[in-house]
C-alpha cells in the first residue's frame, strides 16, 4: 500500500484480527457445549457473536475506505507526476533553447581557441554553471587545460597539466565515457586546490573515435546534473566537435591557400629574375613574412661541401659559411638525399649551432631532375617550434626553389661564357675592350695613370707544329694561371687572341707596367712546371 495509508492499513489488520479472536473463541466455546445452545441461554455466546459482528461491520466499512483513499491517492500521484512531467518538459525545452544558442555562438567562429573558448563560455553564461574549462589531449598522455571560465575558481591555471587517469578530467579521458558526480566532496577521482563541495560532470570530446579533450563543468549545488543537463551537455560537446574540425579544415584550406600563393610569388621571383642572390633574398623574406620563420638559411653543393648561398636571423659571426657534407643535420641531408626534420637539436649529435636559441630544424634537399643543387634550411627558437606542416611547407617550395637556382646558374654560366675565354678562363677580346675603355674615361675623369701590358708567347707557333694543338692549350691555360696568380685584384688581364695576352693596371705608373712586365717574364721558365697541366710539352718558356 502507500506510505500514507499503512497506519490505516495496520489498524484494519487489527480489527481483522480481533474479529478472527471473537469468531475462534465463540465456536470453541460452542464446541464444549453438550447440549444444544441458544443465544437466549447463553449470554456468553450473545457476547460473543455480537462482538464479531461489530468487529466484522468495523472492517468492511475501513476496507470500503480503504479502497477509496487509494484511489483518491493515485489520483493525487497521477497529478503531481504529470506536473512533474510538465515541468521536465519545460525544463528540456529551456536546455534546447540554450543548446541552440550555445551553438550558434560557438558555430560563428573558424578559430580553434576561439571556439573552446566561446564554449566554456556559453557553458556558464547560457547554462548557469558556476565552472567550465576544457583541457586538450597533449603529447598522446596528457590533458592540458586550454581555457576556462566562469564565477568559481577551481585553482589551476592555464597550461596546467595532468596525465590521463587522473582526476575526474584524466579518469574521462581514459574512458572515453561521460562520468557525473552528484557530491564532488566525496567523489573518488576528484581532487582540487583546497577544500570544495558541489557537483561536477566531464563529457569527452572526441573526432573520429580520437579523443580531443574533456569539456569539464562544475556546479556549486549538488545532484545538480540530471539526465537532461548531461544529455544536453554531450550535444554541446558534439557541437563543439563539429565546430573545431570546420575550423580545422578552414585553418588547413588556408594554409593550402597560402602556400600556393607562396608558390606563385616564387614563380613569379623565377620568371622575372635570374640573379641567384637576388631569388635567394626574396625566397628568404617570403618565409620569413609568410610562415614567421626566424631563422632561414640556403646551401649550395660544392662538390663534396655546400656554401652558404643566403641567409636570415643568423649573427653574421657566427653563420657557418661553408659545411661538409660530412657535418651536420644540412650535410646529412645532402648526403641522404632525404628530408631531416629534427624537433630537439639537443638530442641530435650532429647538429652544428650557429645561434644559442634553437630548438628544433627541418632540411630539405632541392633536386633537380635527380640531381642535388643544395639544401634549404629552418631553424626555431624555443617556444617556435616547428611541427608537420612546416615540412610539408619545404617539401612543396624545394622543387621551385631548384629550379630558381639551376636557371639562375645557367643564366650565369652563359653570361660568364659571353664574357670569358673558355679555353684560359680569362676575359675575352670583346669584353676586355669594354674594360679599357671604361678605365680610359675613369683615368682621365679622375687623372691618375692607367697602364696597359701586352705580352705574348716565344715561339709558340713552332710548339704547336712540333708537339701538336693539345700542347699548345696547355701552353696557354698555364700562361694565363701565371698572369692570374701576381696580378692584383684590381686589374683585368684577357686572352687578346692567339698567344696575345693583355692586362690593364688602373692607377699604375709606367714604372709600375714595366716591374710588373719584368716580373711576368722572370717568372715564365716555371711554366714547364706547373702541376696542373700534363700536357706540357718539354723545355723551358718565355713570354716577350
Amino acid at each position: 500500500s502507500p506510505a500514507r495509508l499503512r497506519p490505516t492499513c495496520r489498524t484494519i489488520a487489527l480489527i481483522f484480527a480481533l474479529t478472527a479472536a471473537f469468531s475462534l473463541a465463540r465456536g470453541v466455546y460452542a464446541g464444549l457445549q453438550v447440549k444444544p445452545m441458544s443465544l437466549q441461554a447463553d449470554p456468553s455466546l450473545l457476547v460473543l457473536a455480537f462482538g464479531s459482528i461489530c468487529a466484522i461491520t468495523v472492517w468492511t466499512f475501513y476496507f470500503l475506505f480503504l479502497n477509496s483513499a487509494r484511489v483518491e491517492l493515485d489520483l493525487e500521484d497521477a497529478g503531481d507526476k504529470l506536473v512533474q512531467s510538465a515541468d521536465d518538459v519545460r525544463r528540456e525545452l529551456g536546455q534546447l533553447a540554450l543548446l541552440e544558442e550555445a551553438g550558434q555562438l560557438i558555430s560563428e567562429s573558424l578559430d580553434e581557441r576561439e571556439i573552446l573558448q566561446r564554449s566554456v563560455e556559453a557553458v556558464v553564461r547560457c547554462f548557469g554553471y558556476a565552472q567550465a574549462a576544457v583541457s586538450v589531449l597533449v603529447d598522446g598522455d596528457q590533458l592540458e587545460l586550454t581555457t576556462v571560465d566562469g564565477t568559481e575558481d577551481i585553482g589551476f591555471r592555464l597550461g596546467y597539466r595532468q596525465n590521463l587517469g587522473e582526476g575526474i578530467i584524466g579518469h574521462v579521458g581514459q574512458t572515453r565515457r561521460i562520468y557525473v558526480t552528484g557530491d564532488v566532496e566525496h567523489d573518488p577521482h576528484y581532487f582540487t586546490i583546497g577544500h570544495r563541495s558541489g557537483s561536477a560532470a566531464g563529457i569527452p570530446l572526441l573526432s573520429d573515435g580520437s579523443l580531443y579533450g574533456v569539456l569539464y563543468v562544475e556546479s556549486v549545488e549538488r545532484d545538480a546534473f540530471t539526465e537532461t543537463e548531461a544529455r544536453t551537455l554531450r550535444t554541446l560537446a558534439a557541437q563543439m566537435m563539429t565546430a573545431i574540425n570546420k575550423a580545422r579544415l578552414y585553418g588547413s584550406t588556408q594554409e593550402h591557400l597560402v602556400v600556393m600563393t607562396t608558390l606563385h610569388r616564387i614563380s613569379q621571383v623565377i620568371s622575372s629574375s635570374l640573379e641567384i642572390d637576388r631569388i635567394f633574398q626574396v625566397v628568404l623574406q617570403l618565409l620569413k613574412d609568410t610562415f614567421g620563420y626566424t631563422h632561414v638559411s640556403i646551401y649550395l653543393l660544392d662538390g663534396d661541401v655546400l656554401r652558404l648561398g643566403a641567409q636570415l636571423g643568423y649573427p653574421d659571426e657566427m653563420a657557418l659559411s661553408v659545411i661538409s657534407i660530412t657535418q651536420g643535420i644540412i650535410g646529412r641531408t645532402a648526403r641522404t638525399r632525404q628530408l631531416q626534420f629534427v624537433q630537439d637539436v639537443s638530442k641530435d649529435p650532429d647538429f652544428l649551432r650557429a645561434t644559442t636559441s634553437i630548438e628544433s630544424e627541418i632540411c630539405a634537399p632541392l633536386f633537380k631532375q635527380g640531381s642535388i643543387l643544395g639544401v634549404i634550411n629552418v631553424e626555431a627558437a624555443h617556444g617556435q617550434l616547428l611541427g608537420g606542416r612546416d615540412a610539408d611547407v619545404l617539401t612543396a617550395l624545394a622543387g621551385p626553389i631548384a629550379i630558381a637556382i639551376e636557371n639562375a646558374q645557367l643564366h650565369a654560366e652563359t653570361k660568364s661564357l659571353a664574357r670569358i675565354d673558355g679555353l684560359t678562363g680569362l676575359l675575352n677580346r670583346r669584353t676586355f675592350d669594354q674594360i679599357f675603355e671604361t678605365e680610359l674615361g675613369r683615368a682621365a675623369r679622375y687623372d691618375y695613370p692607367l697602364a696597359l701590358l701586352i705580352l705574348d708567347i716565344d715561339d709558340f707557333k713552332a710548339c704547336n707544329d712540333q708537339w701538336g694543338h693539345p700542347a699548345g692549350d696547355a701552353l696557354l691555360r698555364s700562361t694565363a694561371r701565371l698572369i692570374r696568380t701576381n696580378i692584383r685584384s684590381s686589374d683585368s688581364a684577357a686572352r687578346y687572341g692567339g698567344d696575345e695576352f693583355a692586362i690593364i693596371l688602373p692607377n699604375a705608373s709606367l714604372s709600375d707596367g714595366i716591374e710588373m712586365g719584368e716580373r711576368l717574364r722572370a717568372m715564365a721558365s716555371r711554366i714547364a712546371n706547373d702541376p696542373e697541366e700534363k700536357n706540357l710539352p718539354p723545355g723551358e718558356y718565355t713570354v716577350s
